[in-house]
This record gives structure tokens, sequence and C-alpha cells, in this order.
């Protein structure tokens, strides 16, 4: 595994079930909690915006990673 390459929502969840997926000593429940949250409602919410999002923004973030 390279770290250098995980970005901060990995880091993240590593805190939240208190170990890396590969540890014994994580918790695969609440990896899974953080991940759903994530997904459902973090990311979500940073998209939900009072400012229009111009055409072809999320494509070029996309294309630019």
């Amino acid at each position: 595994y390279d770290s250098e390459e995980w970005d901060t929502h990995f880091y993240a969840s590593i805190v939240y079930a208190e170990g890396a997926p590969w540890e014994e000593s994580s918790n695969p429940e609440r990896r899974k909690e953080f991940w759903e949250w994530y997904l459902n409602d973090a990311v979500p919410k940073a998209w939900d915006t009072p400012y229009p999002i111009p055409d072809g923004t999320a494509q070029a973030l996309i294309s630019s990673v």
C-alpha cells in the first residue's frame, strides 16, 4: 500500500474504524458506517451550493485527477 496515494477521506475512515482495513484491530462495521455517511450525506452536501456550477465543471475536475 502506498500511503502517499491515500486521500483524506481514507485517513478519516481509518480513524473512524479504529484501524486500517488490513489491521485486525479495525472495525469493519464502523468503516461501513463511515463510507455510507460519506457517500449519502457528505458528498451530496458538498455539492449542495447556492451558486450555479458551470456546465462541464465536474467533468473537468474528474479529468484533472
